[in-house]
């Protein structure tokens, strides 16, 4: 009797160790896969991982143990409920292939990474159309390998991983990042808010995006690929996609805050940009390709950054707010619409590496060199309002096509057009106004003509006639800042042709950056008239002595002499500070 007494006691210790026990040991595997939903067959799942009090496992390939779900071989897992103070680890074979299915699952863990992928050939990750997961860390880790501070994001893998799904994810990652990878990560889909104290997403070696939607809030990089030792990594290419960025930084100068960063090049085919960076919007160690979107940027430093090249093919580009707007060694622009506000230099083409390059601080500007600039214009249509130089080459410009539009600046330390070596002007048309202390026009090694009209200081949007013997109207523009000196190139400035200058007036045309097209002027005063006999040509306005300012049009070097300044120029910011507000908003962004 005393022996069935003890057995029976041992059974209901059993019963109760199964529904009594703490959160940490409650767990349930379940062999039965006649239990798996129909809708988990339609997605050919191998497990399902039920997350609760109880952590129920159906299927094989897992286990759970101190509130702990650890994958241990290939195979398909869809992982549902909720689960604090837990991890799902995923540490399988060299390999395995691990696919993981977000439905609708919670994830917290406030010392490590709750979902950290520690050995897999390849990983996955798939948001079920319909759901909502969340993964959340703590501000504190508990670090598996110190040396390499790993891991060290919400979502952390170290292979390649792949995001795809139509589901949402959301990730608030309180330690450092949100979702990393130390290989390829790959995003193919999904809705994906993420909230980083550091990066957002960071793919080491490179980050593929095919299509989603992306609400990024990061006192780090929004984006970034980071490997500086493999030639062929560290990129990023995005093919489409919505990206609601916003970046903002502590102490920008330590801590780069970026839009988009890589380390040798970021490709853009397509996608919608709102870039709100404290940092470059995009920026790029080595070379930036963009072939379409529509983007838009306003930055606490450069809009668009790339060291060696910056190639722009096609897109719609709006950088309402930058120090620079566009700045690289070589800057190509084949196509597009591009419109550019700055309260520096709008284009600047310089040799040389950005001190920010990975250590990111607005304002600092070190890309400088000497004579190793080039700014090509093959195309499209560009916009610029600038407060140092409109467009700026420390060595030449070229442009074969397109249009140019340049309201430059007010101050006689920059002008709308700055070059060192040439300005070869084959095709297309160039309108800029600025200052006349540095005013400069196309090389007279230019096979377009072009024309330099110096005047007496003019209020802004005060418009500039210019029309034909036979009145026919070759160019209406209202400059939106006061003014001296307007440059006009344009395939309608004809040799041996006389043209007469008009200044304030009206115009019934359509208006676009200042110009106006299709209408009838009236009511301006004639100032000068000229006769086309080279291919530039330079007048003054009476009174205005050329000889006192530091002026030769179509060449990069400039006598010396210059008048006093008209205005002081803007003070800029020294190494780590962020550009003032008043600098900044000082220039409006165009009609």
């Amino acid at each position: 009797m005393k022996k069935k007494l003890i057995m029976m006691l041992f059974a209901i210790s059993i019963c109760t160790s199964v529904v009594g026990c703490t959160k940490n040991e409650n767990t349930k595997n379940i062999d039965n896969t006649s239990a798996i939903s129909e809708n988990n067959e339609a997605n050919e799942v191998d497990t399902t991982i039920q997350l609760g009090d109880e952590i129920i496992i159906n299927g094989d390939g897992a286990v759970a143990e101190n509130n702990k779900v650890k994958i241990t071989s290939s195979g398909t897992y869809e992982i549902s409920g909720k689960l604090e103070e837990g991890q799902i680890i995923v540490e399988a074979g060299d390999e395995d292939n691990v696919d993981i299915i977000l439905n609708g699952a919670e994830v917290s863990c406030s010392n490590s990474s709750p979902i950290y992928i520690k050995n897999a050939k390849n990983a996955s990750i798939k948001l079920l159309e319909g759901t909502e997961s969340k993964v959340t860390d703590g501000a504190n880790y508990v670090l598996e390998d110190t040396e390499k501070n790993e891991p060290d994001a919400a979502i952390f893998s170290k292979c390649d991983l792949k995001i795809k799904g139509t589901g949402s994810l959301i990730v608030d990652a309180n330690y450092n990042n949100g979702i990393a990878s130390k290989d390829d990560l790959e995003i193919k889909n999904g809705n994906i808010t993420v909230t980083a104290i550091n990066d957002a997403i960071r793919g080491r070696d490179s980050i593929v995006v095919t299509e989603g939607v992306f609400n990024i809030n990061s006192g780090g990089d929004a984006m970034e690929s980071n490997n500086d030792e493999d030639a062929e990594r560290g990129y990023i290419t995005i093919d489409g996609g919505k990206f609601n960025i916003n970046t903002s930084s502590k102490d920008i100068a330590t801590q780069s805050s970026k839009g988009i960063k890589a380390i040798t090049k970021i490709t853009i085919n397509n996608g919608e940009f709102e870039i709100n960076s404290a940092d470059d919007g995009i920026h790029s160690n080595g070379t930036i390709e963009v072939n379409g979107g529509n983007i838009n940027i306003s930055s606490g430093d450069d809009g668009i950054h790339a060291d060696s090249t910056l190639d722009i093919n096609d897109g719609n580009i709006n950088i309402f707010k930058s120090y620079e707007g566009l700045e690289s060694e070589t800057i190509n622009i084949n196509n597009g619409n591009i419109c550019i506000v700055a309260s520096d230099d709008g284009i600047n083409a310089s040799g040389g590496n950005d001190g920010s390059a990975m250590n990111g601080r607005p304002g600092q500007n070190k890309f400088q060199g000497a004579g190793k600039g080039a700014i090509n214009i093959n195309g499209g249509y560009v916009y610029v309002n600038a407060n140092g130089d409109g467009i700026d080459a420390n060595g030449s410009i070229s442009m074969s096509n397109g249009t140019v539009i340049v309201n430059g600046p007010e101050d006689n330390g920059n002008g709308a057009l700055d070059y060192d070596g040439s300005f070869d002007m084959k095709g297309g048309i160039l309108v800029a106004a600025g200052s006349l202390g540095m005013a400069q026009s196309p090389s007279t090694s230019s096979t377009q003509n072009s024309v330099n009209i110096m005047l007496k200081q003019q209020a802004a949007n005060t418009l500039i006639h210019i029309e034909n013997e036979n009145g026919a109207e070759l160019l209406t523009f209202a400059p939106s800042k006061t003014y001296q000196s307007v440059v006009i190139c344009s395939p309608e400035i004809k040799m041996g042709e006389s043209y007469k200058v008009y200044l304030g007036g009206t115009s019934t045309g359509a208006l676009k950056d200042g110009v106006y097209s299709n209408g009838k002027y009236s009511g301006g005063t004639e100032k000068l008239s000229f006769t086309v006999s080279s291919n530039v040509t330079t007048i003054s306005e009476e009174g205005v002595n050329v000889g006192k300012f530091n002026n030769k049009p179509g060449e990069g070097q400039m006598p010396e002499g210059r008048p006093p300044m008209s205005g002081a120029k803007p003070q800029m910011p020294v190494d780590g500070e962020k550009p003032k507000e008043d600098m900044v908003n000082e220039i409006k962004p165009r009609e």
